[in-house]
Order: C-alpha cells, then structure tokens, then sequence
C-alpha cells in the first residue's frame, strides 16, 4: 500500500476551495487535483504492508495535540511546477506535529503547509507565474484540524484514489476553540 498521513479538509472548505481556484483553471495545460483530494499531507510514508501500517498507526495515536485552528493564505507555487494554497494560521502546530510523527515512526520526510491544488504539465513559467498573481483574491477560508488520518493513495491512469484507511483524533483538553 502506498501510504501518507494527513489532515483532511472538512468537504465545506473543498468545495469553497473548488469555487474560488479549481473551476478557474484550465485543465488542458494543468493536472488540477480534485476537490475531494484535497488535504494537507504531514508525512509521506511510501509503500508498506498491512502489519506496518497498523504498527505506524499505534505510533501515531500516542501523540497528544490539541484541535487547532487552520486559516488558508493565498496560493504560490513550487518551481513553477506546483500550484498550491498556503496556510496563514496553524503552521507552528503543524510543522510541530510533523516533528512529532517523525520522532515517533523514525519515518524521514521533509514538511512545508500547503493544499497542492494543481501541477503544471505543459503551461510556458510566464503563463503559470501570470496565474499564480490572478488566484490571488481577499477570500480567507478557515477550519479547526481536529485529526490525522493514514491515507492510502491508488495511482490510477486518470487521478489518484485516496482512502482514509484509519484516523487518530487529537485529545480536546487545552484547546481554547
């Protein structure tokens, strides 16, 4: 199984997400990520089998965080490859989180908070670079991260599948939401 680990975006930010950025991009030069493949990934785990993934799991369920506040940004891009949406608000928790599933699993994955939303197949750097700056709207969206979820992704000819597989739901004491 091919597994990451994540925060899933409640479907009323997705389908806002949708509204705002997915609708307005032109899918024949661009691989625009579904609205309901959306989600911020904590930590890429790779191909596993079924006793590592309930072992990794285990781990997971051992950290202790608090729900917490997640406002989105404006969107950038990586290289002029990926076209994504930055996080404003809950990125201390979750590059701290990050921190605490590596030091748990032993798992070695980089981190930076983002919603990948698109990925550039065949659009000139001036005509990605151009879009990035009109996605830019005033439009702040917001949601409360409140669990992990070990994802599994099925690469398909067309999108990837992704299955919540099992969830680990952060403890409410502390929060103050």
């Amino acid at each position: 199984m091919r597994l990451f680990l994540a925060v899933q975006i409640p479907s009323t930010i997705k389908e806002q997400i949708n509204k705002l950025y997915l609708k307005n991009l032109n899918s024949a030069q661009l691989k625009i990520v579904p609205a309901n493949n959306l989600h911020i990934t904590l930590c890429f785990i790779g191909q596993k089998n079924n006793k590592t993934a309930r072992e990794i799991l285990g781990k997971i369920g051992k950290i202790e965080f608090t729900p917490f506040k997640i406002k989105l940004s404006q969107p950038g891009q990586f290289e002029r490859r990926v076209l994504w949406i930055g996080i404003s608000q809950g990125t201390e928790q979750l590059h701290s989180l990050h921190q605490q599933i590596l030091q748990a699993t032993g798992i070695e994955s980089k981190f930076s908070a983002h919603i990948t939303i698109a990925r550039n197949k065949n659009m000139e750097k001036k005509q990605f670079l151009e879009l990035e700056q009109r996605m830019k709207n005033s439009t702040e969206l917001e949601f409360v991260a409140q669990k992990i979820s070990l994802m599994q992704s099925k690469l398909t000819s067309n999108d990837p599948i992704y299955e919540e597989l099992e969830e680990s739901t952060f403890s409410r004491t502390d929060s103050g939401l």
